[in-house]
């Protein structure tokens, strides 16, 4: 029997587990009745501290969304300056050409930091090294639990399928290999979930469901005669968001898939891909329209306000504005109207333009920018307006996909020999996840919020009493403690990571 047993060992669990940590030693020892309390972390893949994103599975290539000052959470920063000689010893020892790019593109940057740390602030480090950091500050703050005797900590690979509640209000938790781990509480936090476009294609060759798993498959596509048979010798990102960026850099730097395709076509809703550099304006944007509302919003709607920061936003990119000029006025502006909205404006808000609110400030690394232009000079890359409603095996006998597209009201198809899915996660009601599939089927565990993007918690992040929630299952969440349209942003998972901690700590002592 554990006192808690952490399902997911991604940021969200990894996060509130140090912070939970911490707590407890602070409380000091935590033997009761002769024994520690006892904690568990369970990972599908045994990456415990990064998960998928900043794992074994992400490519030195791949870069942090943010730069190191955004992401500098439980040190980060200073770490970075600290264990210089390691990390940046790993990425030269790289031969990979994305890895030998970046160092190219910053190398200044990263000669001055040696005297001065602070270079190291608006650089947008590869995955991995937020992933040994992260890591290692995992592990130690286990090992000092361990050695203070406030809590012992078992890291358990395996894949949870079964989540029930017993006579005695306590968990039993079913494990893929059969195995049964009982709990006293259970933390929640699987990460984002799957996309549903074409679950049916997954693992075939040239479908990528998801770039830091199965981006590697790529490679095979080049290097075998697929391509050279395939209808169309197209690669189809679908998605415009920070994942299709993704795919757009890892394409770029795949030399041998990139020579060898005609075009690259981006499927994206807006027309339009995240931006990675500032503007050149000289003045700073400002956002009339949500500054002329003020700050009584008593009868303010939901509906108006997204009207009007919608407006902002239009009027910030028909100027020519990039969404690292608008979005810091932008959040600024609206951050003063959404604090005057009566409680329910606030929870509709929150569950009627969360994604779209989050989707008007997106932004991108410089790298991945550089490369999309590049691309697009060169006539390899272009961008296409519309949703991709359905991907199908090609229906002749070569190799290839379908990819069915809606424009307004016409629909269209394109030929590829390559797709990579960036469409976004699947809705909730319909999870495949078989964990999510059982929680969700008993009222008394856990229930879809009203967004229908997450589950459904108090202000306490509890679905039902002793079972949490963390991480992009908390999206559409709104109460008094938190407004919550996505999160997916390490800095604001380790806020909450910290408050959940504070409340776990109450529970488990």
């Amino acid at each position: 029997m554990y006192d808690l047993v952490c399902i997911g060992g991604g940021l969200s669990c990894s996060f509130t587990l140090v912070s939970l940590l911490e707590r407890l030693g602070a409380q000091g020892t935590g033997e009761r009745d002769g024994a520690l309390r006892r904690v568990a972390m369970l990972d599908r893949d045994g990456d415990f501290g990064v998960g998928l994103p900043y794992g074994r599975f992400a490519h030195p290539r791949v870069l942090l969304n943010e730069t190191v000052q955004t992401m500098d959470v439980h040190g980060f920063g200073g770490w970075v300056a600290d264990q210089r000689a390691r990390w940046l010893g790993m990425l030269q020892d790289d031969p990979d050409g994305g890895v030998v790019a970046w160092l190219a593109a910053n190398d200044r940057a990263l000669s001055r930091a040696r005297e001065d740390p602070a270079a190291y602030r608006p650089l947008h480090l590869p995955r991995r090294i937020f992933g040994l950091f992260v890591r290692e500050r995992l592990h130690a703050s286990i090992d000092d639990a361990r050695r203070h005797a406030s809590a012992d900590v078992d890291l358990l690979t395996g894949e949870a399928v079964l989540l029930t509640r017993d006579g005695s209000g306590a968990f039993r938790l079913g494990l893929r290999d059969g195995r049964v781990i009982h709990a006293g509480r259970v933390l929640l936090g699987v990460g984002s979930l799957p996309s549903s476009l074409a679950p049916h294609l997954a693992g075939l060759p040239g479908f990528v469901a998801n770039v830091c798993r199965d981006g590697p498959s790529l490679e095979t596509v080049a290097a075998d005669a697929r391509l050279e048979q395939a209808a169309s010798k197209r690669a189809v990102i679908v998605g415009g968001n920070a994942a299709a960026m993704e795919a757009v850099y890892t394409l770029r730097h795949m030399s041998g898939l990139s020579a060898a395709l005609d075009e690259i076509v981006v499927i994206s809703p807006s027309g339009f891909l995240p931006d990675g550099e500032p503007s050149p304006h000289e003045t700073a944007f400002v956002a009339q329209r949500l500054r002329q509302l003020g700050s009584d919003a008593a009868e303010l709607t939901a509906d108006h306000l997204m009207a009007v920061v919608t407006a902002d936003v239009e009027a910030a990119r028909r100027a020519g504005y990039a969404s690292l000029d608008y979005a810091a006025p932008i959040v600024e502006a609206f951050g003063r109207v959404f604090a005057g909205l009566t409680v329910r404006e606030k929870r509709l808000f929150v569950e009627r333009y969360g994604k779209a609110f989050t989707r008007l400030r997106r932004h991108t690394p410089p790298e991945y920018a550089a490369a999309a232009k590049g691309l697009m000079a060169r006539g390899k890359l272009r961008i296409m307006r519309g949703r991709a409603t359905s991907v199908a095996c090609s229906p002749t006998s070569r190799p290839g996909f379908t990819v069915m597209i809606r424009q307004e009201a016409e629909t269209l198809s394109l030929d590829a020999a390559v797709v990579v899915d960036c469409s976004g996660s699947e809705p909730l009601t319909r999870p495949s996840h078989p964990l999510l599939r059982n929680l969700l089927g008993q009222d008394d565990l856990a229930r879809v919020n009203a967004a229908g993007a997450g589950i459904e918690v108090t202000s306490a992040l509890e679905a039902s009493p002793g079972l949490f929630v963390m991480g992009p299952l908390l999206a559409g969440h709104s109460s008094d403690a938190a407004q919550i349209w996505r999160l997916e942003s390490a800095p604001r998972i380790c806020s909450l990571a910290q408050r959940l901690a504070t409340e776990l700590a109450t529970h488990i002592t």
